[in-house]
């Protein structure tokens, strides 16, 4: 049997990126790009938010990665400043969290590796006086393992986020329109053209003032009684880090003003939507968001990719746009039981069922 160890790392740039994608691959989110741009656009601030890294190494090479975020849970007040307050107070409560499953190299001994991760997780919990941990978008039969290991461990493991994915089997966005049903084609058709006709275009051109996008992305976060958890700085890293073939923005434009804007991620195969940003009396009376949504599934198809991840709300939209919601698990952990079992709940808002 191979010795394994353990290493705690603070930042990305400690790792070697060929010795981490040999473990994930370069793939969305999980790969070392990806790994970058999260902890190089993270906000600072009070209460921090920070990244770290738990690895298993046999001897020189990388067999095991868990990706640590601990951020400001969202507030349930409606005033920013109350919002703010409450993120302070609660600060000490906060878990942290596992946004990407922790991932084994392929041939290594997924029950020696396992077990190192969930030990290195706890020392992290210790190191950084954190109360808890939660991992979300876990799957069977995909992280079957992972998941009897965290069982085995103490971790309560329970219904989870729901999550949206689009397959993409078409050559052509007109045969994407074609395959959905007509009364959801012709709505798709008359926003675009209510779009048009009020002389809004898409583009993916970036913009020539960065902080109009930004601000549009704050303005979502703030109606969700939540705050932006990337810098400024974020499109001008997806840039440098991931390349253009990585990220697209797409934006609606109107009177050569940012109205509305949509950041997607991707890799070979996979894309991700993720930001959005809303001028919300133009993008309400022009159904922006849809649009947004419609050009990004163009946009996928020209790419040649084969999936998009939609993300973990507003199902209702999408599943009249062919994304398919399927269910996930998540496992939390804390030193104190009630702290676990608030860990592990799940809103209903994200949850398309209670079964």
């Amino acid at each position: 049997m191979s010795t394994y160890r353990l290493r705690l790392i603070q930042h990305i740039d400690e790792i070697d990126s060929l010795q981490w994608n040999a473990v994930t691959g370069d793939t969305l989110q999980r790969g070392y790009r990806w790994q970058r741009y999260k902890q190089y656009t993270q906000v600072a601030g009070w209460p921090p938010t920070w990244t770290a890294f738990v690895t298993v190494w046999s001897g020189s090479h990388l067999v095991g990665v868990a990706t640590a975020y601990r951020y400001p849970l969202p507030g349930p007040f409606r005033a920013p400043w109350l919002r703010r307050l409450a993120q302070i107070a609660l600060a000490p409560t906060n878990p942290i969290n596992f946004l990407v499953p922790p991932t084994v190299a392929p041939g290594a001994e997924e029950a020696a590796v396992f077990p190192l991760l969930i030990k290195g997780i706890r020392q992290l919990m210790v190191r950084r006086l954190a109360p808890g941990v939660r991992m979300v978008f876990l799957e069977q039969p995909h992280h079957e393992t992972l998941l009897y290991h965290l069982e085995q461990n103490s971790f309560l493991i329970t219904q989870g986020i729901w999550e949206n994915d689009l397959a993409l089997n078409w050559q052509t966005f007109e045969e994407y329109t074609l395959s959905l049903k007509s009364s959801h084609r012709n709505s798709v058709r008359k926003q675009q053209k209510k779009a048009a006709q009020a002389d809004i275009h898409i583009t993916t051109e970036l913009p020539p003032d960065p902080t109009e996008v930004y601000a549009l992305f704050d303005k979502v976060a703030q109606k969700n009684r939540s705050a932006l958890l990337y810098t400024p700085q974020f499109l001008e890293q997806a840039q440098t880090i991931l390349g253009r073939e990585h990220f697209t923005l797409l934006r609606a434009v109107y009177a050569g003003k940012t109205v509305a804007c949509l950041m997607m991620f991707h890799d070979q195969s996979t894309a991700q939507l993720a930001a959005i940003g809303l001028d919300y009396n133009l993008s309400q009376k022009y159904n922006l968001y849809r649009v947004l949504i419609y050009a990004a599934i163009e946009r996928c198809i020209d790419l040649g990719l084969q999936r998009i991840k939609g993300g973990m709300s507003r199902y209702d939209i999408k599943g009249r746009l062919g994304f398919v919601s399927r269910p996930t698990k998540t496992a939390a952990y804390a030193w104190l039981p009630l702290l676990k079992k608030g860990y592990s709940f799940t809103p209903a808002s994200l949850r398309d069922s209670d079964e």
